[in-house]
C-alpha cells in the first residue's frame, strides 16, 4: 500500500470514527432533533424525538411538522423559507403529542444542502418547566402588583381567578369568602353558569355538609385522606372513582359540584390569614387528571398572599361602611331633629342610602310603613320606581327574608314587631352581600327609632288635642288658680254659655269677677282648700235670665306635696233644684195616684222591727191611718191562715239571698172580708252585710184573680171543644209551647199529648229533626219555611198549605193539608195559633187518577185525543221560540176486516199490539196518541222536514213488515198503515192541523193506502230541541229542585230468607208526579257530566236514610263514568266521615265493565272507601269478564252475578255450569255472592244447590220507597 493510500484510508477511517461520534451524539441528545425535507416531511429524528413525542418510528416517518405542531399556523412555510436567508432560525413553539397533550418548545432550524436536495435540520428543547416558572412568576408578581395599587376587591378577586384559569387551564376558577355569619359566598368566579351560582350560593358552614364547608372547618375522614395535601387542599383527579369508593353509611355528604357527573377534577385550596381559613380558591375541570402536585403547591403558596389582601379589604370596607353607616345615621337623626314629617324622612333615608357608592345599588328603591292590625300600607318613600311596582311591594310584607340575588329587602323592626321594610335592587353584575345586609340593617334600626318617636310625638299631640276638645265639649266650667287665687285658666261650654271670654278673666280674682257677695263665698272656700282639703260648696247669682244655681267641687294641685294651686269645676244646677222642689210637691199627689192604682207602699224597719203602711194599705184593710203600728209578727194576723207560710219564706228569702220578694197572696180584713194582692219587697243591707231595712208595694189584683179564673174557664171549654174535633189539632201559646194536642193529632201523628205538651220542640217528635211548621208563619213570615210547602195562602188571617210529609213515627209518607189561624186577646195582641191538619193523600191519588184518566185512552194505555189537542197547542206556541214539529196522522189500513172476521176483542188485542209497537218504534220526545178507533196520532217534535217524512216511511215499513199474532186466536196475519203528515210551522192553529191531517191521511188511503202523503202548512222553521237537551233540563231541575227519590231493594239470605241489606235505585220525579225510570236518563246524565252531581245525591240521600233507619245497611249504586273523578270521591269520603255513622252498615256497586275500564282507578276507589270501613260489590258479574285474574286486585266483597245467566239456570245446563263456575272462583277467592233477577221458586231452588249465598229479585222483594224489614214474603220457600 503506497503512502498516498494509507493517507488516504486513515482520512476515510477518521471520517467515519467522527461521523459515528457525531452520530451517537445526535442519537443521545437531550434535544429533540428532526430532518425535515423542503415539503417538511420527517425523513429522520433521534431516539429523544420517539420517548418525547410517543410515536413509533413508522408513525413518525408518515407525519409533516404541521401534523406536530399545537396550532396550525399559516405561517409555517413561510418561517422555515427564512431560515435560508438568515442561515438559521430560533422560535418558540408549542407541539402535540400523540396523547395529545401539549408542551413548549424553543426551535433552532438550520438549512443544509446535501447531494443537490436541501433539508432542514431542526432542533427542539422542551421549555415547558421553563414557562411554568415564568407563569409562576408573573402571577405572583401580578398579585402583588394589584395587591400595592389597591384596587377594588371586586377588580382584585376577578384578576385573581383569570390569573389562575390561566394557570392551569381549567374550565371553572372561583374565589369563595367566608362572611362573619359562617356564609360561603362566590365573590369572584369565571367559567360557572349563572343557575350553576345561584343554585350553590351562600352555603352556610353551620347547616351544609359539602366539600368546601369540609375544606374550610378542616374536617377530615379516613376516605378522605388520600386527597388531602399538608396545607389541607383537597385535590380529587377522578371524582367518578371517588365517589364510588365511598363508605355505605357515606352515600350523602357531598353535594353541590363534586356530585355532577360532567366534573372530573376538582380542587379546593384553602385561603389563610394569620393560619385561619377566610375562603379557599375552588378549581373545577371536566378532564380527569387535571391537577398536578406542582400546581396545587403553587396556588397554595399564592393563597397568603391573597389571605392578606382580602384581609385588608375586609378592614377598609368595615372602616368604610362604619364611617358611611355614622353619617346616615347622624343626618337621618338630625333631619328629624327639624320638624320634618315621617314621609319627609323616609325620603331622605332612601336618597342617602342611594347615593353611597359601594353599595352599588341601582338608582331605584322604595320604603313604606305598615299598620299593626292589618299590615296595610299606611306610608311611603320612592325613588325611580312607577306606581305599579309600589302596588306590588306593598302586597304580602314579609317579616324577614333572605337577599335574593339582586334584591334587598330589609324589615324596619321595633321589639320584634314589623314596622315597615326597605327595597333596593343590586346593579347587574354585583352579588348579594352579608356586610351590606348587616349595614342596611343598622340603617333600618335608626329608622325604627325615628319612627318610633315620629309616631310617639303625633300620638302625643293627638292626645293633647283630644283633651282639649274634650274639656271644651264639656257643658261645665273647668278652671285653675294659682296660690294668690288669680286664675290661670278658664274651659269648658259652661264659660262661653255664661258669655264671658276667658281670656279677660286670666289673671284676675273672684273678687274682680263676680258681685262681692259672690266673691267671698269663693275667696273663702279658696282659702280653705288651699290647706290642702277638698270642698264642695252651692252657690247662686243673678243674671239677666233670673236667679242660677251652681255647685263647685274644689280640689289642691300638689307637686311634691306641696301645694301650687287650686283646679275647680262649676256646674249650674238650677235644673237639678227645679227637679227637687217639683218633686216635693208631688209627694202630695202620691197618695192620690196610689189610691187610683190601689198600689199601697210599706217600710219595716228591721233593726227595731216596726212596719210603717201608707194610706192606701190601710184603705185596702178598711182600717184608719195610723191604725196598725206593729211588728212583723202582728202582721200575720192580716194573711190569710193559707198563704202564711209561702209569704215567710218569700221574707226570708229575700233576707238571707239577697233577692227581690215577689209573691200573690191573700189579706183578710178586721171585717173578715177577703182580698187578693200582689206583693214585692226589696231589703237594704247596711255596710256589714245585714238586713237593716226593707221596702215593698202591695197591690190589690182582687178584680183581676176573678178575670183570670173567668178566662181560665173559657180556656178549658176551648180545649174540651177541641179535644173532640174531627181534625187533628193543636194550640200554641204565644211563646209557641203547644197548649192543646188532640185525639185526631195523637191518631195522625203517632205523637201523645204527653209527649208535646208545654214543650216547643214538637217538630223533633213529628219529623225527629228541628223545622219550622205552619204557625211559624204566624207569628213571623219567613221565605224559607214558606219554601217547606208546595201549596201555600193566605185569606185574612188565616194561612192554608199543602205539602208531603212523612212523621216519624208513622214511617208513611202522606199528603198534607194545613191551615192556621192566629189568637188574639180583647186588647188585638197576639197571643198565639191554631193549626190543623188533614191528610189528603187518598184524595190527591183519586184526582192523580182522575186526571191520568183525562188524558189518556183507556184500551191502550196512551195519550187519547184531549191530550193530542194540548200538545198540539203547546207545538204552536214553541214554533216561537224555534221549535218545528210534525204531526203524523196514522190510521191502520182494513182493520174493519180484523174486527168482522175475528171480532172486537181481537181488534182490541191488534190495537194494543200496534200502539205498543209504534211507542216502541218512537225515540226522543216523539209520542204516541190514539184519536179514536183505528186511528192515531204521532207528534214528532224538534224534527226537519226530511227528518219527519224519512221517520214516518220507516213507521210504514215497520209495520208493512211486522207480522202480528193473535196467541189466543192462533193466527198470524200482517197489516199496514196510512199516514199523512203536517209540519207544524205556526201559520195553523191546531183545529187546522188537525184538519190538514185528516185530509192528508185521506190522500194516502184514497191513493192506495200503505203509503205516506205530506200535508203543506206553512214555511220551515228552526227545529224544536233534541229530546237530549229535554232530558238535560229534566235533570237540572230534577236536581235543583229535589226530585230524585230512593227506591230500594233488599238482598236476601239463601239459607234462611233472612233480608241483610238494601241496594240503593233512583228514580225521577216527572212534572206530574209520574216515576221516571233511570233508563230514561242515566245515559243522558252520564254523556254530559252531570252522573257526579246525582251520584252525589244518591250518597247524600243514602246517609239520612241511614240516620232515619238505625237498622238500615245500604250498597249505594255508583256509575262508571264518576270512577273517573276524584274529587267526587273525595267528596264521598268527606260526606261518610261527617255523617259519624257506622261505616259498616255501608255499602258500594260498581259494574264489571266500568271497573275493567281503569282497572287501577277502580282499585284505588274500592281500596280508599274500604279504608273507611265500607263494603264493596261488583255488579253485573259475568256480561264482560275474559279472565277472572283481575279479582286478585279489586278488594271486593260481593260479586253479583248478572240476571241474565240467573233467570233461566233451572232449564238451561250452559248457563247454571257458569253460575256454578262463578259461585266456586268467588269462594275461592274469598268473596260472596249475589244472584240477580230471582223470579220463580225454581231459580230459588236451584241457587241453594249450588251454593249461592245471597239472591235479589222481585219474586223476594220489590223496590219500595221504604226499606223492607226482617224476612221477605211468606208464600217463598227457602
Amino acid at each position: 500500500m503506497s503512502k498516498q493510500e494509507e493517507i488516504s484510508n486513515f482520512k476515510d477511517e477518521r471520517e467515519r470514527e467522527l461521523f459515528r461520534r457525531y452520530a451517537n451524539l445526535v442519537k443521545y441528545a437531550n434535544d429533540m432533533i428532526f430532518l425535515l425535507d423542503h415539503n417538511l416531511n420527517i425523513i429522520d429524528f433521534n431516539d429523544r424525538t420517539l420517548s418525547s413525542y410517543g410515536y413509533s418510528s413508522e408513525e413518525l416517518l408518515s407525519l409533516s411538522m404541521k401534523n406536530i405542531r399545537y396550532i396550525e399556523r399559516e405561517t409555517t412555510d413561510e418561517q422555515f423559507e427564512l431560515v435560508e436567508e438568515k442561515d438559521g432560525l430560533v422560535f418558540e413553539d408549542v407541539h402535540q403529542r400523540k396523547d395529545s397533550t401539549t408542551f413548549a418548545v424553543e426551535s433552532s432550524v438550520k438549512f443544509i444542502e446535501s447531494d443537490g436536495k436541501g433539508y432542514y435540520l431542526l432542533y427542539n428543547r422542551d421549555i415547558t418547566h421553563r414557562k411554568e416558572r415564568e407563569l409562576r412568576s408573573f402571577i405572583r408578581n401580578e398579585l402583588l402588583k394589584l395587591f400595592v395599587q389597591k384596587t377594588s376587591r371586586k377588580k382584585y378577586l376577578d384578576a385573581v381567578v383569570q390569573l389562575f384559569r390561566d394557570f392551569t387551564s381549567c374550565c371553572c376558577v372561583a374565589v369563595r369568602i367566608l362572611d362573619r355569619d359562617g356564609t360561603i359566598q362566590y365573590e369572584a368566579n369565571v367559567g360557572f353558569s349563572q343557575e350553576f351560582w345561584r343554585s350553590e350560593n351562600l352555603v352556610s358552614v353551620k347547616d351544609d355538609n359539602c366539600v368546601c364547608t369540609r375544606v374550610i372547618l378542616g374536617l377530615k375522614e379516613e376516605h378522605e385522606l388520600s386527597c388531602l395535601t399538608k396545607s389541607g387542599s383537597f385535590v380529587c383527579n377522578n371524582t367518578a372513582d371517588f365517589l364510588a369508593k365511598l363508605p355505605e353509611s357515606k352515600p350523602d355528604i357531598y353535594r353541590g359540584v363534586f356530585m355532577r357527573s360532567d366534573f372530573k377534577s376538582l380542587a379546593l385550596i384553602p385561603i389563610k390569614y394569620r393560619d385561619k381559613v377566610i375562603g379557599l380558591v375552588q378549581l373545577i375541570d371536566l378532564r380527569e387528571g387535571k391537577f398536578t402536585v406542582e400546581t396545587v403547591d403553587f396556588i397554595e403558596k399564592m393563597c397568603p398572599v391573597i389571605g392578606e389582601a382580602i384581609h385588608r379589604f375586609n378592614l377598609e370596607e368595615e372602616l368604610k361602611r362604619n364611617y358611611d353607616l355614622q353619617a346616615v345615621s347622624n343626618s337621618l337623626l338630625s333631619y328629624s331633629l327639624q320638624e320634618n314629617s315621617l314621609e319627609e324622612v323616609l325620603q331622605q333615608a332612601l336618597n342617602l342610602l342611594l347615593d353611597i357608592d359601594w353599595l352599588n345599588f341601582e338608582s331605584k328603591g322604595s320604603i313604606y310603613l305598615v299598620s299593626d292590625k292589618n299590615n296595610d300600607l299606611v306610608m311611603k318613600a320612592s325613588t325611580g320606581l312607577e306606581e305599579s311596582i309600589l302596588h306590588n311591594d306593598a302586597v304580602g310584607l314579609p317579616a324577614k327574608e333572605e337577599p335574593e340575588c339582586g334584591h334587598y329587602c330589609i324589615p324596619i323592626l321595633s321589639s320584634g314587631n314589623l314596622l315597615g321594610v326597605i327595597n333596593l335592587y343590586l346593579k347587574t353584575g354585583y352579588q348579594c352581600n352579608c356586610g351590606l345586609e348587616k349595614f342596611l340593617s343598622s340603617v333600618a334600626n335608626t329608622l325604627a327609632l325615628i319612627i318610633k318617636r315620629k309616631q310617639a310625638e303625633k300620638g302625643l299631640r293627638e292626645s293633647e288635642e283630644l283633651f282639649r276638645t274634650l274639656v271644651n265639649s264639656m257643658d261645665d266650667i273647668i278652671f285653675t288658680l294659682d296660690n294668690n287665687q288669680n286664675y290661670v285658666g278658664v274651659y269648658g261650654n259652661g264659660i262661653r254659655r255664661s258669655g264671658i271670654d276667658p281670656d279677660q278673666i286670666i289673671g284676675k280674682t273672684p273678687m274682680d269677677v263676680y258681685d262681692l257677695k259672690s266673691a267671698e263665698i269663693h275667696m273663702s272656700a279658696n282659702q280653705s282648700v288651699l290647706t290642702g282639703k277638698s270642698l264642695a260648696y252651692e252657690w247662686s247669682a243673678d243674671t239677666p235670665g233670673g236667679i242660677k244655681y251652681y255647685q263647685t267641687f274644689l280640689s289642691p294641685m300638689k307637686n311634691d306635696e306641696k301645694i301650687t294651686g287650686l283646679v275647680g269645676v262649676t256646674r249650674e244646677i238650677t235644673e237639678v233644684k227645679r227637679i227637687v222642689n217639683a218633686l216635693r210637691e208631688s209627694e202630695a199627689g202620691l197618695a192620690k195616684a196610689q189610691r187610683i192604682a190601689r198600689v199601697g207602699n210599706w217600710e219595716w224597719d228591721i233593726e227595731n222591727d216596726k212596719i210603717y203602711w201608707s194610706d192606701e194599705i190601710y184603705h185596702m184593710l178598711n182600717m184608719k191611718t195610723g191604725e196598725f203600728g206593729g211588728n212583723f209578727e202582728s202582721l200575720m194576723d192580716f194573711i190569710h191562715q193559707d198563704d202564711r207560710d209561702e209569704f215567710k219564706k218569700s221574707i226570708e228569702i229575700a233576707l238571707n239571698e239577697n233577692k227581690r220578694s215577689c209573691i200573690d197572696y191573700r189579706i183578710i180584713t178586721p171585717g173578715g172580708v177577703i182580698r187578693a194582692v200582689y206583693g214585692q219587697g226589696e231589703v237594704i243591707f247596711n255596710e256589714r252585710g245585714k238586713p237593716v231595712r226593707m221596702f215593698g208595694i202591695v197591690q190589690d189584683i182582687t178584680e183581676r184573680k176573678k178575670n183570670e179564673e173567668k178566662l181560665h174557664m173559657a180556656r178549658q171549654q176551648l180545649l174540651d171543644i177541641i179535644e173532640f174535633l174531627p181534625f187533628a189539632t193543636f194550640v200554641v201559646d204565644g211563646r209557641k209551647t203547644v197548649i192543646a194536642w188532640n185525639k185526631a193529632m195523637e191518631e195522625l201523628t203517632g205523637v201523645s199529648n204527653a209527649e208535646v205538651f208545654g214543650k216547643d220542640d214538637y217538630a223533633e217528635h213529628l219529623f225527629g229533626y228541628s223545622r219550622p211548621l205552619l204557625t211559624d208563619l204566624i207569628f213571623c213570615e219567613d221565605k224559607e219555611t214558606e219554601a217547606l210547602y208546595e201549596f201555600i195562602e193566605r185569606k185574612g188571617n188565616t194561612l192554608y198549605a199543602e205539602s208531603h210529609v212523612n212523621f216519624i213515627k208513622k214511617s208513611t209518607e202522606i199528603v198534607m193539608w194545613a191551615s192556621a189561624s192566629p189568637l188574639f186577646d180583647n186588647a188585638g195582641n197576639l197571643v198565639g195559633a191554631i193549626e190543623t191538619i188533614r191528610d189528603i193523600t187518598e184524595r190527591r191519588n183519586m184526582e192523580k187518577e182522575l186526571k191520568y184518566l183525562a188524558s189518556h185512552d183507556f184500551l191502550t194505555g196512551i195519550h187519547n185525543r184531549y191530550s193530542l189537542e194540548k200538545c198540539l197547542e203547546q207545538a204552536v206556541k214553541k214554533v216561537a221560540e224555534g221549535v218545528k214539529s210534525a204531526l203524523l196522522f196514522i190510521d191502520l189500513d182494513n182493520f174493519k176486516l180484523v174486527n168482522d172476521t175475528l171480532g172486537h176483542a181481537a181488534g182490541d188485542q191488534l190495537l194494543k199490539t200496534l200502539s205498543a209497537t209504534i211507542g216502541s218504534f218512537l225515540q226522543g220526545g216523539h209520542r204516541i196518541f190514539r184519536f179514536g178507533g183505528d186511528e192515531f196520532a204521532v207528534l214528532l217534535e224538534n224534527v226537519t222536514v226530511e227528518e219527519a217524512g224519512m221517520t214516518a216511511e220507516n213507521l210504514r215499513l215497520l209495520i208493512e213488515e211486522h207480522e202480528f199474532c193473535l196467541t189466543m186466536y192462533k193466527t198470524c196475519f200482517n197489516m199496514t198503515i196510512s199516514i199523512g203528515i203536517v209540519i207544524i210551522d205556526g201559520i195553523l192553529d191546531f183545529h187546522k192541523i188537525l184538519a190538514y191531517a185528516d185530509n192528508s191521511l185521506y190522500k194516502a188511503k184514497e191513493g192506495g193506502r200503505n203509503r205516506v202523503v205530506f200535508a203543506q202548512a206553512g214555511d220551515d222553521v228552526t227545529a224544536r230541541m233534541s229530546e237530549t237537551n229535554h232530558k238535560i233540563a229534566l235533570i237540572k231541575t230534577a236536581l235543583k229542585e229535589d226530585r230524585f227519590i230512593l227506591y230500594l231493594q233488599p238482598v236476601v239470605r239463601m239459607k234462611d230468607g233472612k233480608i241483610t241489606h238494601h241496594e240503593t235505585l233512583i228514580r225521577m220525579l216527572g212534572d206530574n208526579g209520574e216515576i221516571i225510570s233511570p233508563n230514561y236518563f242515566l245515559t243522558v246524565a252520564e254523556r254530559f257530566g252531570l252522573i257526579a252531581q246525582i251520584d252525589r245525591w244518591v250518597v247524600q240521600a243514602a246517609m239520612k236514610l241511614l240516620m232515619e233507619y238505625p237498622d238500615l245497611k245500604l250498597f249505594i249504586n255508583l256509575s262508571g263514568v264518576s270512577m273517573g273523578d276524584m274529587s267526587l270521591l273525595d267528596a264521598i269520603e268527606k260526606d261518610i266521615i261527617g255523617s259519624n255513622l257506622d261505616t259498616s252498615r255501608i255499602g258500594f256497586e260498581i259494574t264489571e265493565t266500568s271497573a275493567m275500564r281503569d282497572i287501577r282507578q277502580a282499585e284505588e276507589w274500592i281500596g280508599r272507601i274500604k279504608k273507611l270501613g265500607c263494603s264493596f260489590a261488583l255488579d253485573d258479574f259475568g256480561v264482560g269478564f275474559s279472565s277472572f285474574s283481575y279479582l286478585k286486585i279489586l278488594p271486593v266483597d260481593y260479586l253479583k252475578i248478572d240476571g241474565t245467566f240467573v233467570c233461566d239456570i233451572y232449564k238451561d245446563s250452559t248457563h247454571a255450569a257458569l253460575v256454578s263456575s262463578m259461585n266456586t272462583i268467588a269462594r275461592t277467592l274469598g268473596k260472596k255472592t249475589i244472584a240477580e233477577f230471582v223470579e220463580n221458586q225454581q231459580i230459588i231452588n236451584m241457587l241453594i244447590e249450588i251454593g249461592v249465598e245471597y239472591g235479589q229479585g222481585f219474586y223476594l222483594a220489590e223496590p219500595s220507597p221504604v226499606p223492607a224489614t226482617g224476612w221477605i214474603k211468606k208464600d217463598v220457600e227457602i
